[in-house]
């Protein structure tokens, strides 16, 4: 074998096999071939600049975290479906990505009851109650997709009378039933129900309210609260909830302004019990925890320009879905974590739609 002799030839490449060393390129080339295959037009447009921004911080926050070692793959996850989404908004009309998100979980609704008719130990969750989690890995990640495409589908039914959302609205509403999410099925009804109640007139308004009213006493003498009973938890602790994030509060006031780093939440000790969560069951607490005040207040620029997008766009139903669909997210936030950490299908459609309406192709 040959041998170079050092003094000869004294550039070594051992650096290649540095964590920080891999990240350092992948921050500085990504960008680059970012802009060469997209241009600097859609580079410069404020929408997408500032989750360009985002996404180049959390990249940059990794160097001052103890992050696990999938962290590269998350961020290197993120990165490409921020591009995904970018392809996809700005070659795709909405009615087209709208038909493949009900399309999608359609078949994925159809595979998961095949599953469980095949075998139902491996499509319900591993625990002492029934929850249905399908062909997807979890129930309330799959309550989760299911929530938001039934949003955009009874909003699509009621603004075309087209039934075909409204029975696909149906469907997701039944699966979301069964994967037994409280929080989730919750959020998934407020907007619901906030929808038509905007979209009514006054009159309707006023029987709705009143109907309300009436079933009140029923609900109260039932005792709603047993509905988000576990015999393992203490509801007036949120499942442990509660608990997690006053341990949480200590731990962000050590590193306030940046956090400390993406991907840093599993490495730290929060235990609860014998539980020992994977995020901090709430979007803000997670991003001042891993990104400080600083990542959290970009993240939330980008929330809020999206809610407020809508003001652009003459057409009625897209600000509807925009509109709800942001409540829907700003509502699981106070117990999950929809964005700003792992990407995924709802991260994903959820920048499409966005991406889709800032290109001006509807």
């Amino acid at each position: 074998m040959l041998e170079i002799d050092p003094e000869l030839w004294p550039l070594r490449f051992d650096f290649l096999s540095s964590r920080n060393v891999i990240l350092s390129l992948f921050i500085v080339l990504f960008p680059v071939l970012y802009i060469l295959s997209f241009g600097l037009k859609v580079v410069c447009n404020i929408y997408i600049k500032i989750f360009f921004f985002y996404i180049f911080f959390i990249s940059i926050s990794v160097f001052w975290s103890d992050s696990v070692e999938d962290t590269l793959l998350a961020i290197i996850g993120i990165w490409s479906g921020f591009i995904v989404s970018i392809y996809i908004g700005r070659n795709y009309s909405l009615t087209s990505i709208v038909y493949s998100m009900v399309y999608s979980m359609l078949l994925v609704c159809f595979l998961s009851s095949i599953l469980f008719l095949l075998n139902s130990d491996i499509a319900l969750n591993d625990e002492l109650f029934f929850r249905f989690k399908g062909i997807i890995n979890h129930s309330q990640r799959f309550a989760l997709q299911l929530a938001f495409v039934s949003i955009i589908s009874f909003i699509y039914f009621w603004n075309s009378g087209n039934k075909f959302f409204l029975y696909s609205s149906i469907i997701f509403s039944f699966f979301i039933i069964l994967t037994f999410t409280r929080a989730w099925t919750t959020f998934y009804v407020l907007t619901i129900i906030l929808y038509i109640f905007n979209s009514i007139n006054y009159r309707r308004k006023f029987y709705l309210v009143v109907l309300s009213l009436a079933f009140l006493p029923f609900v109260l003498n039932y005792s709603i609260l047993d509905l988000y009973q576990r015999s393992d938890s203490d509801i007036t602790e949120l499942s442990g909830r509660s608990q997690l994030w006053n341990i949480l509060y200590s731990d962000i006031s050590d590193s306030p302004m940046l956090g400390h780093g993406f991907g840093s939440f599993r490495e730290g000790v929060f235990q609860v019990n014998s539980w020992l969560p994977a995020h901090a069951h709430n979007m803000w607490l997670h991003l001042m925890y891993e990104t400080g005040i600083f990542g959290t207040i970009i993240l939330n620029v980008f929330i809020f320009i999206s809610f407020f997008w809508r003001s652009r766009i003459s057409d009625a139903v897209l600000k509807d879905i925009i509109k709800y669909l942001t409540f829907f997210i700003l509502l699981s936030s106070l117990t999950g974590v929809i964005l700003g950490r792992l990407i995924g299908p709802v991260y994903i459609l959820y920048l499409s739609i966005l991406f889709n309406i800032s290109s001006n192709k509807n």
